[in-house]
């Protein structure tokens, strides 16, 4: 039986659900809300606002340093459609400094990010099964198989139910709210198509879908595969693009859940 707790938290909601009690949840749902004072641009005492407001670099701690070279990394894998937004970084005497050139940007990968940490905890408390949803960026760790209900990539009412055991899930793209997705190379809105990437980690999975929604397909298809991710692409005119076998991550063989409402639920491995 799994515990859930869900707070606003970044901008949108935070699930947390493991077979542990509330009180060691609620440490969990602390480490996202600290992880939302030190990163969010909405935030006038963020680390990320430091940076976007100092014409100087700026001296940044470990934690948002690993963070930031996690997006260097992503930029790279990417052939630079996903784009955090600082181009330089130098060191400091004793910490790592940024210095940026144009607007940092660590919205989605933040969250995603986040949701690996608050997964982290969870396993240190001894959970055997921990699911850790971030406005839409999914990390999973379990030992057995857990059925996961995401928004359908195709803007159908119903989710799509996952089983998965170890994995991180993110879909990027145009919403019911619009695209607020930006060409990382014109710096003008991109004309994106939705991407739903299943990846090892939520980071991984969230920066993968940022840059496969506005890539160009020969592109993003390259860096999918180069780090064995699943994912579909649906382009606006509903055409879809299948890399890495994503079906194999759906529960029962199926497209669609049952139940319209979220939830996360512990179940057995199906049979192989």
């Amino acid at each position: 039986m799994l515990t859930t707790m869900e707070r606003p938290a970044m901008g949108s909601r935070a699930l947390i659900a493991a077979d542990l009690g509330t009180t060691h949840l609620e440490p969990v749902h602390e480490v996202i809300a600290a992880a939302e004072r030190r990163w969010s641009r909405f935030r006038v005492d963020s680390v990320v606002s430091a940076i976007n407001r100092s014409s100087e670099p700026v001296a940044v701690d470990p934690d948002t340093q690993a963070l930031l070279d996690f997006a260097a990394s992503a930029r790279t894998v990417t052939n630079g459609w996903f784009h955090a937004g600082p181009k330089r970084a130098g060191v400091g005497v004793s910490q790592r400094q940024v210095q940026t050139q144009r607007e940092l940007d660590l919205g989605g990968i933040a969250k995603g990010w986040t949701a690996d940490l608050a997964s982290d905890r969870l396993a240190a408390a001894g959970a055997s099964v921990a699911v850790v949803d971030i406005g839409g960026d999914v990390r999973v760790r379990a030992e057995r198989m857990v059925h996961v209900e995401c928004e359908a990539p195709d803007r159908r009412a119903n989710p799509v139910v996952f089983a998965v055991r170890d994995a991180g899930i993110a879909m990027s793209g145009p919403t019911r709210h619009g695209n607020h997705l930006i060409d990382p190379r014109t710096g003008q809105p991109a004309d994106a198509r939705i991407a739903l990437v299943v990846a090892r980690t939520a980071a991984g999975a969230e920066a993968l879908a940022t840059a496969a929604a506005v890539a160009p397909i020969p592109d993003a298809v390259r860096f999918l595969a180069s780090v064995g991710a699943a994912a579909w692409l649906i382009e606006p005119d509903g055409s879809a693009s299948t890399i890495g076998h994503p079906e194999r991550f759906l529960a029962d063989h199926g497209w669609l859940a049952d139940r319209s409402a979220r939830r996360w639920e512990a179940a057995p491995c199906p049979p192989s």
